[in-house]
């Protein structure tokens, strides 16, 4: 009788018995992190942290995103989990304007659009400029979309540039100025 070819019944068992024990690696791995996010929220939750409900208005809300950050600062959580968190103390409208909002910038990321900074240059601003119009025409997003998309692509000095004049704009389009005396 011809030798048989292909694996044999023990060596079956025992690719089996890998990925039986790759499977409860994985499993144990699933719950380990699920035990470490419970934590993490059980004691988020012992803090009593505010929530935000839209109609509560700018100021309130200027007031609970400077709890939550002294909050998570307290607690010393890493960013990732400070967003996770902050969404669950969202309410009514301010929840299903963050659902929306995520969802369009989920939706932004997978385009993977390009990034500036301004150590880069003006005929590399001018490009960007260019590739991000045409990738929001594409997308046709609103203006008022468009711009805080645009600023979420800025990097180092093009960031810190940007901050500085959108605090001017403010200033001279709301009144709104900050006066320092030395």
């Amino acid at each position: 009788m011809p030798p048989r070819r292909g694996r044999s019944r023990h060596s079956a068992e025992g690719s089996r018995a890998l990925d039986i024990d790759k499977d409860v690696h994985r499993v144990d791995d699933v719950t380990r992190r699920i035990g470490e996010m419970e934590l993490v929220l059980a004691r988020f939750q012992r803090t009593n942290p505010p929530t935000f409900a839209a109609t509560d208005g700018g100021a309130k809300a200027e007031a609970w995103l400077v709890q939550m950050e002294d909050l998570f600062d307290t607690l010393e959580y890493a960013p990732e989990k400070r967003l996770k968190l902050a969404v669950l103390q969202l309410r009514d409208d301010a929840q299903r304007w963050w659902r929306g909002t995520s969802r369009m910038l989920r939706g932004f990321q997978r385009t993977n659009p390009p990034t500036f900074a301004a150590t880069d240059g003006g005929a590399k601003a001018e490009a960007w400029l260019v590739q991000m119009e045409d990738l929001f025409d594409t997308l046709e997003y609103a203006p008022e979309k468009r711009l805080k998309l645009a600023v979420l692509q800025l990097r180092d000095d093009a960031q810190r540039w940007w901050r500085g004049t959108s605090r001017m704009l403010r200033c001279i389009v709301l009144g709104i100025c900050f006066r320092f005396e030395l």
